[in-house]
């Protein structure tokens, strides 16, 4: 089966023009560092107080993107035939719960079978016990009968319905009126579509969508109230509200928009917050998201960053004559053509090279930040964002007589480097070392 992790590499070949090497003994591959990146089913899961007393209602979320499917041309079509079983199983006692779905995907050119926007979202819910579960996921490709697996353990509590409580947290990417046939997103009077990556684009207009679920308690004299704050991984709380808690009905379903326009590309936390008398906490509930890189958003808030970033493929001479920009009109015009330059299919939607750079920019910033500073500012970030991933890595953590460093090496382009980086004060900031464009070594493996 096709993974995300490799369908990547391939947009890195027209960067770098690099391939994925077999793992070697003793030599870490970057699947290994970078687990979860290639993952066929991207999925997330809530939890609510079920209608019926003492249950509880799990809501399990899945997406599936072309790109990590298996397609087979049949006649002018292209077809990709899946089976996905969910299963719910006990920790302890209990009943096993299963549903299967067939998942078949067709589409009209080659192009579309590589596609990073299209994509399928799905929801099954599930009525449990309170307890502990186990989340498994299989998906079997009919054609080869290839077959990927996912686990994950969840708690699936029962909310105490003598004080008041909030519901997990369903972020959400499309909100509409409920239609004549009931899907399973459906909530009251309207179906929501939930954000399963938990990204939400910081461009003119951007909200974040969230849907909880608050129930007031016993005591009438708490006047509840429903605290929201967003808090930047990196700048701290940069928002926050406070609601009345509805409580004239057993269950107040909130659905709520909060602008994101203003807020730079980065990690955050929804943090929501139930108290009663005196601003006494009842209950919290907390769920990360992203802000994604927009055009507008990083050359109107992070213009200086934005260039920075670009200066790592720039040809000399094109990053000076963008800084002299002022207008918002003037920076994107230029972004665009820097970016028109480079695009390797220009009768196709999908700028591949834009495509694969801001990926590498996503993957350093997760993990190679330190600190307070961005993954792709630090010198790993630096050199994966302009070579994309090394052919091999020597990862050396703890060894006699010496400070942990890392080893990357690059021979699958034609021109071997090997770039070293050292931990000098173990404490995870890894520096580049001389020579620092990898060149005039000899292989050590």
């Amino acid at each position: 089966m096709k993974s995300f992790h490799a369908v990547i590499l391939l947009l890195s070949l027209v960067l770098t023009g690099l391939a994925a090497p077999e793992t070697a003994a003793q030599v870490t591959s970057f699947r290994g560092f970078f687990a979860g990146e290639d993952q066929p089913i991207l999925f997330d899961y809530a939890t609510f107080n079920a209608a019926e007393a003492g249950k509880v209602r799990l809501e399990v979320y899945h997406k599936v993107y072309n790109h990590a499917l298996n397609f087979l041309q049949k006649g002018d079509q292209y077809v990709a035939d899946y089976e996905l079983t969910i299963t719910v199983t006990p920790k302890k006692e209990g009943e096993l719960q299963s549903v299967t779905r067939n998942l078949l995907v067709r589409v009209k050119n080659k192009a579309a079978t590589q596609s990073r926007t299209d994509f399928r979202i799905n929801q099954a819910n599930f009525i449990l016990d309170p307890g502990d579960y186990k989340l498994d996921f299989i998906l079997r490709d009919r054609a080869s009968n290839e077959v990927d697996r996912l686990s994950k353990d969840i708690d699936a509590d029962l909310y105490d319905s003598r004080k008041g409580n909030l519901s997990s947290i369903e972020l959400v990417h499309q909100i509409q009126r409920t239609g004549e046939t009931k899907l399973d997103f459906d909530k009251g009077q309207y179906t929501m579509i939930p954000s399963v990556t938990g990204e939400f684009a910081g461009e003119e207009g951007g909200q974040l969508m969230f849907y909880l679920e608050a129930s007031p308690g016993s005591d009438p004299d708490d006047n509840e109230t429903i605290e929201t704050l967003l808090r930047s991984h990196n700048k701290g709380m940069v928002y926050r509200d406070s609601l009345t808690l509805d409580e004239s009905t057993p269950v107040d379903r909130q659905y709520r928009e909060i602008s994101i326009e203003n807020f730079p590309p980065g990690d955050y936390t929804l943090e929501i917050t139930l108290r009663g008398h005196r601003g006494r906490r009842l209950d919290q509930e907390k769920k990360d998201f992203s802000i994604i890189w927009s055009t507008k958003g990083m050359l109107t808030q992070e213009y200086e960053k934005a260039l920075h970033q670009l200066a790592y493929i720039a040809r000399p001479g094109e990053i000076e004559k963008m800084k002299d920009l002022k207008t918002t009109k003037e920076r994107i015009e230029a972004f665009n053509e820097f970016w028109r330059s480079r695009d390797p299919t220009p009768t196709t939607p999908e700028n591949e090279v834009k495509m694969a750079f801001y990926y590498r920019v996503h993957v350093a910033n997760k993990n190679f930040g330190y600190m307070r500073q961005d993954g792709w500012a630090t010198d790993r970030g630096r050199i994966y964002i302009q070579y994309g991933e090394p052919d091999q890595i020597d990862d050396v953590p703890v060894a006699i007589n010496s400070v942990p460093y890392q080893s990357w090496h690059y021979y699958r382009q034609g021109v071997y480097r090997k770039f070293t980086f050292v931990d000098v004060n173990e404490d995870g900031d890894y520096r580049l070392q001389y020579p620092y464009d990898g060149l005039g070594q000899r292989p050590d493996f």
